[in-house]
């Protein structure tokens, strides 16, 4: 077993200047997708794996970013399915240095989030000991015309964060909100929490975002009250500040996170839920249709996230 003994924050300059073990991209129907993989050095990474969905194939960008990873990277999507665990448990299994030290960059932007989560999972029950950093690269989206709404298909518990939700107790449920409010209803629906808090991104995030969130979400942040502005492009800030709010519940409250806004936010989560093994992170699954493509931004959000062996000092 292996603990989280660091989070904190990477500039862009940083994530590509770096050298890696590994490197690990994802390629789907958004623009942004390759982003990231177009301006980290190919020299600087040993091994490349790019992990490509199963679904919508012919959609968006995805043909032009499989033909990018194949052309600069020389590597062919991994074909996976939204939920895929155990075919990235191999891919690790088989690729990353079987030492004590390693450095591996995940690629994020388009991933889903049990990919990450299932990364995560790995190198936290890696059986090789020492020390591993994982550097996250995020490339913050544009988004253009209307949002597709999601069409809701199950509440699910990210693998590795179930918490202790099946306790009998009082309840707190920690949203991240988005623009989907049918997500938080559903959500409310079938938790029934005695205590609700919310938290939407802010910092660098822009003003017509914050402002679309809130009108998203007003009844619910009339009954509510004030909402948490935690900043979009430091991980390390949310999960420091959520671990603040979790504390105050974690011992007699069943506490469940529903990270339903950016990507970073989403990480957090899903790390303050393995820190903390009584709050459970939950994945409000779903489809929309058409697809929501996200053009690049100009911002590059990194976070390293080091792990080490328990048994070492």
């Amino acid at each position: 077993m292996n603990r989280i003994v660091l989070v904190e924050d990477l500039d862009a300059g940083m994530l590509c200047r770096q050298s890696y073990d590994l490197a690990i991209f994802a390629s789907g129907h958004e623009a942004r997708a390759n982003h990231i993989a177009g301006l980290v050095d190919t020299g600087n990474v040993g091994s490349v794996g790019v992990f490509g969905f199963d679904s919508s194939v012919e959609e968006g960008a995805r043909r032009l970013n499989d033909a990018f990873f194949r052309e600069r990277w020389q590597a062919d999507p991994i074909i996976l399915s939204t939920r895929a665990e155990n075919e990235i448990y191999k891919f690790l299994t088989d690729r990353v240095p079987h030492r004590t030290h390693c450095r591996v960059l995940v690629d994020y932007s388009s991933m889903t989030r049990f990919w990450y989560a299932a990364i995560l999972n790995w190198f936290r029950f890696r059986e090789a000991g020492g020390q591993c950093d994982l550097d996250f690269a995020y490339c913050a989206g544009l988004y253009t015309g209307d949002i597709p709404t999601l069409q809701i298909d199950d509440i699910l518990c990210i693998p590795g964060c179930e918490g202790n939700t099946a306790s009998a107790g009082p309840s707190v449920a920690l949203f991240g909100l988005g623009f989907d409010n049918n997500s938080v209803q559903c959500v409310l629906d079938d938790l029934e929490p005695d205590v609700v808090k919310t938290f939407i991104a802010g910092g660098a995030a822009r003003v017509e975002y914050i402002n679309k969130v809130k009108a998203a979400n007003g009844q619910l942040l009339q009954q509510c009250g004030a909402t948490l502005e935690l900043p979009l492009e430091s991980v390390a800030t949310t999960l420091t500040c959520l671990g603040e709010v979790v504390v105050a519940y974690a011992d007699e409250f069943n506490v469940s996170i529903i990270p339903l806004g950016p990507k970073p936010h989403v990480l957090a989560s899903i790390l303050l839920a393995m820190k903390f093994p009584r709050v459970a992170a939950l994945h409000v699954s779903g489809r929309r249709s058409p697809p929501w493509n996200a053009l690049p931004g100009e911002r590059v959000i990194g976070t390293r996230v080091r792990f080490r062996s328990c048994a070492a000092k």
